[in-house]
């Protein structure tokens, strides 16, 4: 696959839609990054290109990705959260850039933010596998403590889990839908998404 570096400016905004969607089906396979001014057309580009792709049936596995700008100090707490999830989603998968093809919606601002360094990403990942066995104490004590997971008594929202007997349910960072991972004594017997 050949790289492609290149760098569009000053596309009107009538041809901004049929623009990028082009983009997407000549370089699909690749990282595409849309910088747009304004902060607040991050989610709304989102939604209009993953709304575009759906409309010409475009094939592309690239994920569409908003990526805010890195939270003031001075905002609330679930918006800071909401805005820190959705910048550590996409760089997790960014570092599995060969598995998934990005665009991705940010600021100059949003990209040139504080970022921790990618090794920490790396050391912060866990992989869980059915069949293999883990101890579920530790398990769930480097959820919440090492990797800031919160214990919730039901897991909605992206960074929670739950635990019901032999049962953690856990919404991972960059996922769309939580996952019920089902224990028998210290093996993992199922892991599934559910709604």
């Amino acid at each position: 696959m050949e790289d492609y570096k290149l760098l569009y400016t000053g596309v009107v905004e009538s041809a901004r839609s049929s623009f990028i969607i082009s983009l997407i089906e000549q370089y699909g396979s690749s990282c595409t990054c849309l910088l747009t001014a304004d902060p607040k057309l991050i989610d709304i580009y989102a939604d209009q290109i993953q709304s575009l792709k759906r409309v010409f049936s475009i094939k592309s596995s690239s994920d569409i990705c908003p990526f805010p700008e890195a939270p003031p100090y001075s905002i609330q707490e679930s918006i800071t959260n909401k805005r820190n999830f959705k910048r550590i989603a996409v760089i997790i998968k960014l570092l599995e850039l060969a598995e998934n093809n990005l665009f991705i919606v940010a600021t100059p601002e949003a990209l040139f933010g504080n970022l921790p360094p990618s090794n920490s990403f790396k050391g912060s990942t866990l992989l869980l596998k059915v069949g293999c066995s883990y101890n579920f104490l530790k398990l769930i004590k480097k959820l919440t403590y090492n990797l800031n997971y919160y214990t919730d008594a039901s897991c909605q929202s992206t960074g929670e889990l739950a635990i019901r007997g032999g049962i953690i349910d856990i919404f991972p960072l960059g996922k769309e839908s939580p996952y019920r991972i089902d224990f028998f004594g210290d093996e993992i017997e199922s892991i599934r998404t559910f709604d």
